[in-house]
């Protein structure tokens, strides 16, 4: 995992344990949004919605 704000230095079970969420999760997420910005990741998901 590469250094982040969230993990500052943590190893990732403790981040996933801090989230939360299975390591599982974690790597959809980081497969699907990890190259976006938490802005671009959030307009993705009102446009989701919207489609709905």
């Amino acid at each position: 995992m590469t250094r982040s704000r969230l993990n500052a230095g943590k190893d990732l079970a403790a981040v996933v344990q801090a989230l939360e969420i299975s390591e599982a999760t974690l790597a959809r997420w980081r497969a699907q949004y990890g190259g976006m910005k938490s802005e671009e990741a959030k307009r993705l998901k009102a446009l989701e919605a919207e489609n709905r």
